[in-house]
């Protein structure tokens, strides 16, 4: 795990509850872009305190820069090929910080997938809440 810290971006693939583990084992985190991959599964909504869950691993990584992606589609899913019916499957991508989302787009297409990138976690990212409208859409954007 330590050297996976050491990256400059980071995935949190992990049950949502583990990110606060993970933020203890490293000592800085300044820099580092997270991509939170984490929907708050079986986690009470007061346990969030009204707050995006983006915004709760944020508070978790001072420094770092979250940016939402990765979560709204099932693991099998983004394991299979990215092309589909002559386009690509879309990946939302939302963050507070500009320069850390067009880096994680970026990251996005080389992967063969076509990011769109929602904005800031209070607007888009609400989009990608575990209630949001955008969880479980397989969508494919064409040409």
């Amino acid at each position: 795990m330590q050297d996976a810290l050491k990256a400059d971006i980071i995935i949190f693939a992990i049950p949502f509850l583990a990110h606060r583990q993970i933020a203890r084992e490293a000592t800085d985190w300044d820099g580092k872009i997270v991509i939170d991959a984490m929907n708050p599964y079986g986690v009470p909504v007061e346990e969030l305190g009204g707050l995006a869950s983006s915004d709760v691993v944020a508070a978790a990584l001072p420094g770092a820069q979250i940016v939402k992606a990765f979560n709204h589609l099932p693991a099998a899913l983004l394991a299979s090929h990215p092309s589909q019916h002559e386009g690509r499957r879309v990946i939302f991508v939302s963050g507070n910080d500009e320069d850390a989302s067009a880096t994680i787009g970026r990251l996005v297409a080389q992967l063969s997938f076509a990011p769109i990138l929602l904005g800031k976690v209070a607007e888009g990212g609400r989009l990608l809440q575990l209630t949001g409208p955008l969880i479980l859409q397989n969508l494919i954007k064409l040409g």
